[in-house]
């Protein structure tokens, strides 16, 4: 996650109020402003603490983080229904945040179907750990929270009835308002929000984020400054919920270990096992002390961060597959890289072949958890879900939450709907946003790019023109300032695709866990990309239906033959197979497929497994660029040399740098970088930070002198590694997919009849390429 820093105008004087009723995006239809637009607003104001009290605690951490770096003192909360009643509880300390967690499944309900007070899922003693501010104070609130509680007079309807605070007893009475958008002109752009969504409630214009200096001069006026001290005394019983280092590396990293299953003598267990694999493969190395010395260098640094329960989770399940008929992936991502992996039969690569790198894979120098994305016959993915649940338990074993966001198309649309525009005249416009594959692009930069964007042609002149005038007209300015205060909201939410996380204990003493009606699954309340500063482990089970068709074409194949068929011992040095690809004969096969793959491999003419891992690599748009340099180096067998020393490593690639590794090898080999620093150094150009690149350029090229290269040489190596750094592609992930397509492939030209019958199964309009 990217942490902001803010500005507050130099001389802005310290807010004296503190919002402690604040809805974010997260809570869809209800609020339309973003954490980050939120923290930006309030440090723009110079505002000591920040509450966040939406119906879920999705945002909590990324709330947290922000304030925390922009020095704003964040309140965590959560706002619940009791009938036509509403309460915020705000944390005091870490207890009040845990006990949200372990009581998440009934306030969701109690959200979704108002319930009473002495309905609510809280002791007594848990009540303590909350400040408690409710819309209407009442005898049971009072008896669960006693001093703890505080009525929320809104600034609104004071303003208009100042006569509401004398029949209150004020001392126990604080003042809010309500934020649901950032600036008061943002009403309408949450109205048109709520008509996309079909929940068109009422807008309260007030309901924006206020400025203290509006509410302290009324206050005075009417003499009830108490209601704003009020505040402070509030702010004061919370303390920073989490510790320091909470949600640091470390900090996070221990509360995983003590997240993850247990196995029984796991780091033993591990050793042994990796050591018998080890024997049992010891054919397929070259240099069998090489590999013991990676062996040796791979355990240890599993078993010195405890990873070795994670490496077990894998084992396990696709030691079971195996057993139970069903496919497992070769590998992807950057789990090939590791040989630890190879030898337990995680993947089906040996990274030693094929010059893949560890640290790739999880780096010592960033404490990143082993990332294994494993594949799985997709027909049968529902039972490798329901082998985990069974052995882990069904609270154990939960989904994690997503959500959708509107993009600058659709929130043209949603502009368009609320100001009654025809539907033609926003459909031209967004019609030209679709064809020109734009998207991505946001609407700001769409709207503030001049010629730039049409100049090189990802636009058509005449189509630029035309968005350009309309979003320039006048007529359209509220239009065009209700999409842009809509862009990227969240719209949607649903469970992740493939991310499931396994515990030891029920996942909700780890994080907040709610239940989806439509699956009845559990989830975490956190998306995948908070997971790791929560402190949990997360995995991917992804269906792949290549999977399940290697395995059709293996039991089509062992039945015609007679003979026991298996497509992973299939060779990867055959001529007919690569001259089939090299003819561009790839209908139908994994990743090759398409039209433009087909030409760019005649071109090519792909002479071993190699090549075709280099293929599949640059076939995506930036790389592709190079393609015709690349086949201009083949032909002309003599590869480029841009970096002295290092053409054995970029022979594969005829000398461009063109896969993450090569890009950590020349770091280490030039500059006498450890491969942990390198995928450092890597990610460092990726992100292209100026400040940190200038940092690592001053460090590259001084660390290439001392090995004998000349500054200017170093400067000018450093300066082509920026960009191919940000094109560069995970050589693991682009192996193991190949991989699969050479299976493919074999299985096409050696047992045509077979690959027919059983490719009918996933395509219906299947064409054969004559030769």
């Amino acid at each position: 996650m990217d942490l902001y820093t803010f500005d507050c105008p130099e001389g802005t004087p310290e807010s004296k109020y503190i919002p402690l009723d604040i809805m974010s995006d997260f809570s869809i239809g209800e609020s339309i402003a973003r954490i980050p637009d939120l923290v930006k607003k309030a440090k723009s104001l110079n505002m000591k603490a920040l509450a966040l009290t939406d119906r879920t605690l999705s945002g909590v951490i990324e709330f947290y983080l922000l304030c925390k770096h922009n020095n704003i003192k964040p309140i965590v909360g959560q706002k619940i229904a009791f009938g036509n009643n509403e309460v915020n509880l705000l944390c005091k300390d870490l207890e009040a945040y845990k006990i949200l967690c372990r009581h998440s499944l009934e306030i969701q309900e109690a959200n979704n179907c108002p319930i009473t007070v002495t309905e609510l899922p809280l002791t007594k003693d848990e009540a303590s750990h909350f400040v408690c501010t409710s819309l209407y104070s009442d005898k049971e609130l009072q008896d669960l929270f006693g001093d703890n509680l505080y009525t929320q007079i809104d600034f609104s309807s004071l303003e208009a009835h100042p006569e509401i605070a004398e029949n209150l007893d004020t001392t126990k009475c604080v003042i809010t308002n309500p934020v649901r958008f950032i600036e008061k002109e943002d009403s309408d752009a949450l109205a048109a929000m709520r008509l996309y969504l079909k929940t068109p409630e009422e807008i309260k214009s007030k309901h924006y984020f206020i400025d203290g200096t509006e509410i302290l001069p009324f206050l005075e006026k009417i003499d009830h400054s108490e209601l704003l001290e009020n505040l402070h005394h509030i702010e004061e019983q919370i303390s920073f919920i989490f510790p320091e280092d909470y949600f640091t590396t470390p900090g996070a990293h221990e509360r995983l270990l003590d997240s993850l299953p247990d196995f029984d003598n796991a780091e033993q267990t591990l050793k042994a096992l990796a050591y018998e694999g080890l024997e049992s493969k010891a054919n397929e190395f070259e240099d069998i002390n090489a590999a013991i010395a990676r062996l040796e260098y791979e355990v240890n640094d599993i078993i010195t961060h405890h990873w070795e329960r994670i490496f077990f989770l894998h084992h396990e399940l696709v030691t079971w597959c195996s057993q139970n008929g069903i496919e497992h992936g070769p590998g992807r991502g950057s789990a090939p890289g590791s040989l630890v992996s190879y030898l337990l039969g995680i993947t089906n690569v040996n990274p030693l072949k094929h010059g893949l790198i560890y640290e790739r894979f999880t780096n010592p120098k960033r404490l990143c958890n082993p990332d294994f994305d494993i594949d799985y016959d997709y027909e049968q993915l529902d039972k490798v879900v329901n082998h985990l649940k069974e052995k882990y338990g069904s609270e154990n074993v939960i989904r994690i939450e997503s959500f959708g966001t509107l993009k600058c198309w659709q929130v043209l649309k949603i502009a368009g709907k609320y100001l009654n525009y025809p539907d033609e005249e926003i459909e031209e416009i967004t019609k030209t946003i679709h064809n020109f594959w734009i998207p991505r692009l946001s609407l700001e930069r769409l709207i503030n790019s001049s010629s730039n964007i049409f100049d090189n042609a990802i636009i058509p002149h005449w189509d630029g023109v035309k968005l350009q005038g309309f979003f320039r007209d006048k007529k359209n300015e509220k239009l065009v300032k209700i999409a842009l205060c809509l862009e990227s909201v969240k719209c949607n939410k649903g469970l992740h695709a493939s991310g499931y996380i396994v515990t030891n204990n029920s996942a909700s003493q780890y994080v907040p866990v709610l239940k989806d009606e439509k699956t009845n699954w559990l989830y975490s309340e956190y998306t995948f990309d908070m997971l790791e500063y929560a402190g949990l482990y997360k995995n991917d089970l992804l269906g792949l239906k290549e999977l399940t068709k290697l395995k059709q074409l293996s039991d089509e194949i062992s039945k015609n033959t007679k003979e026991d068929f298996d497509y992973k011992t299939i060779p990867l040095k055959d001529k007919t197979t690569i001259e089939a690809f090299a003819k561009g004969s790839t209908t139908d096969i994994f990743q090759f497929e398409s039209q433009g793959m087909k030409k760019i491999l005649k071109q090519f003419k792909p002479e071993t497994f190699s090549d075709l891992v280099l293929m599949n690599t640059m076939y995506r748009p930036g790389p592709m660029d190079y393609i015709p340099t690349i086949i201009e180096t083949k032909e002309g067998c003599r590869n480029r040399d841009d970096f002295p020393g290092c053409q054995e490593l970029l022979n594969e690639s005829y000398g461009l740098p063109v896969y993450q590794e090569q890009i950590m090898q020349i770091a280490q080999t030039l500059a006498g970088y450890s491969l942990g620093e390198a995928d450092m150094f890597r990610r460092a150009l990726v992100k292209k930070k100026l400040d940190v690149l200038m940092a690592k350029k001053k460090d590259f090229v001084e660390r290439a002198v001392q090995k004998g290269i000349t500054e200017e040489q170093a400067v000018e190596i450093f300066e082509i590694l920026i960009p191919f750094a940000g094109y560069a592609f995970n050589k693991s992930h682009a192996l193991s997919y190949t991989l699969m397509a050479w299976w493919e492939m074999y299985i096409k030209v050696h047992y045509p009849n077979e690959y027919k019958k059983v490719n009918k199964n996933f395509k219906d309009d299947f064409e054969w390429e004559d030769d």
